[in-house]
């Protein structure tokens, strides 16, 4: 008789694990689903689990167009939460304008190892170092740009709702040398 209840026992929970078994592989799956099926466009999903910023002060873009000390940026809408897909951008004399040239990596990770050191050792004065980045700013001006070039336009003021604004600073990329710029499918 006690091994007749042993045996029901182990039974009842065999059944109760595999059914758990296979409700979570359904929920997983079925969650797979349905986030396939609904958000086409991962980056920039209303259901995206972090906020959109209320204060935007770089854009990041292709040049449309350049015309005296105004360009056209054309911008994903949806990267900046607004339907703005054009941006008017004005240079003016305290506008700088840069090209970002990639570091070797040699370089690159000798400052990095640099970094880490200062990081590890701790800082007197209770400051933490600046991490260093992979590219050198070179100085550029307004002729070195032209239609087509992907840039990154800073800003002092919230252009998150703004169609147009003034640059206070404008970074020539290299799409090669920044993927993620030129490619709005990553952006």
């Amino acid at each position: 008789m006690e091994e007749d209840t042993k045996s029901k026992y182990v039974v009842f929970i065999s059944i109760a694990v595999v059914a758990l078994i296979i409700g979570v592989g359904a929920g997983f799956f079925a969650g797979i689903n349905n986030g396939v099926t609904e958000n086409k466009c991962p980056q920039i999903s209303s259901n995206t689990p972090f906020p959109m910023p209320s204060d935007i002060r770089t854009v990041t873009g292709t040049v449309k167009s350049i015309s005296g000390n105004t360009l056209v940026l054309s911008v994903l809408p949806q990267t900046m939460g607004s339907n703005i897909a054009e941006r008017t951008v004005s240079i003016d004399s305290s506008t700088k304008v840069v090209q970002e040239i990639q570091k070797t990596s040699a370089v690159f990770q000798k400052e990095v190892n640099a970094f880490m050191k200062k990081m590890n050792a701790g800082d007197s004065n209770g400051s933490s170092p600046t991490p260093p980045t992979p590219f050198i700013e070179k100085t550029a001006s307004m002729s070195d740009l032209t239609a087509g070039m992907n840039v990154v336009v800073s800003t002092n003021e919230n252009v998150k709702n703004k169609a147009s604004f003034v640059a206070t600073k404008i970074s020539i990329v290299d799409t090669a040398q920044h993927p993620m710029v030129g490619n709005p499918e990553v952006q």
